[in-house]
């Protein structure tokens, strides 16, 4: 997302779609692995928890979405879309590191 932000061109364009695109898919395992982790050894409670993070990762597609196709409405400019879309990649990296620090480590 950040290259998109800071370069122009078909090559900035095709690297970043890689690894976005191939980002996407691996976004489920991920997380039911990371949810396995914080939540270890009670299958009811991780249950739950992945149906939280299934209703919240949709909700936030759906308002992604709408938010930033009206705020491309509103300004026409796509490099406010690739900033912000880094700054939400990193603030997703900066609260999963702060749940991890959070979480009971197992003795």
């Amino acid at each position: 997302m950040l290259l998109l932000a800071v370069a122009s061109g078909a090559g900035a364009l095709a690297v970043s779609s890689l690894v976005v695109g191939a980002a996407v898919p691996g976004i489920v395992p991920l997380v039911l692995g990371r949810v396995h982790e914080l939540v270890p050894h009670d299958p009811e409670r991780q249950r739950a928890a992945w149906s939280v993070t299934t209703m919240a990762f949709a909700l936030g597609q759906a308002t992604g979405a709408y938010g930033f196709s009206f705020l491309f409405a509103r300004g026409g400019d796509y490099l406010p879309l690739f900033s912000l879309g880094a700054a939400c990649i990193v603030l997703a990296l900066a609260i999963d590191l702060a749940a991890s620090l959070a979480a009971p480590r197992p003795i």
